[in-house]
């Protein structure tokens, strides 16, 4: 659930490194049964073709690996409304990452063939699905161009406003980020070292954008952060 809404018409600051989705899907619903999963639930283990598709109705999963050092790397995360294997299961195809709960997650698990037979007969079906990976192909280039064009400072601002979009609230005039996030997961989110992510974060309170509060972090202002953010960005480039 979205708690708090933040005007992303520039593209700069539309979401990336957390894919969710607020189209109309709801058709997924009736394809499938609701499971509850706790945190840490393996939903599909590397070299590993998938036997169903997901729809995310709440909670968080991650595509994650781990390095020759045995370091771990999220490669993507997706919240409410992602659809997990929409193709993957349905070509039988392996996939050599490991998929799971970052949180507690309420799914839609669905069989592939019951998606098939919907998207193939029903063709309001069909677009839902097409504009989704549409949206899902844009949130990627979006994300891979960010990855190789912007600096540290900047990626980690962007990633928490994306998470103060998704699973922030107003608190005491602030943007309190409900979910209790670690520097050592954004690190991991954004392949940045620790002690970067450490730096930056000191940075941040510093200048009064950022604060924690009872380990939750708090977005002083949207717009001076957006600012910051604008600030870095010319000198950068």
């Amino acid at each position: 659930m979205k708690y708090y809404s933040i005007d992303n018409e520039g593209s700069v600051f539309r979401p990336t490194h957390l894919f969710c989705y607020d189209k109309n899907m709801d058709f997924l619903t009736a394809l499938g049964e609701e499971i509850r999963l706790p945190k840490h639930r393996t939903l599909l283990s590397p070299n590993t073709a998938p036997k169903y598709c997901y729809y995310v109705l709440s909670g968080r999963i991650i595509r994650c690996g781990f390095t020759a050092m045995h370091e771990e790397v999220i490669y993507d995360s997706f919240g409410e409304g992602a659809l997990i294997f929409e193709l993957e299961a349905l070509l039988d195809r392996k996939l050599k990452t490991i998929f799971k709960t970052a949180t507690p997650c309420v799914l839609i698990q669905i069989p592939p063939d019951a998606l098939m037979e919907e998207i193939s007969t029903n063709k309001s079906s069909m677009l839902q699905f097409l504009e989704y990976l549409a949206s899902v192909r844009l949130h990627g280039n979006r994300q891979a161009r960010e990855t190789s064009l912007q600096c540290v400072e900047w990626k980690i601002c962007k990633l928490l406003l994306t998470f103060a979009e998704q699973y922030g609230e107003n608190y005491d005039g602030k943007i309190r980020i409900k979910e209790k996030i670690t520097q050592e997961t954004l690190g991991k989110m954004l392949n940045i070292s620790r002690g970067s992510v450490v730096r930056t974060f000191k940075e941040l309170r510093d200048l009064n954008l950022l604060e924690q509060v009872n380990g939750y972090y708090c977005i002083r202002s949207v717009e001076q952060m957006r600012r910051y953010m604008d600030k870095i960005d010319n000198l950068t480039f």
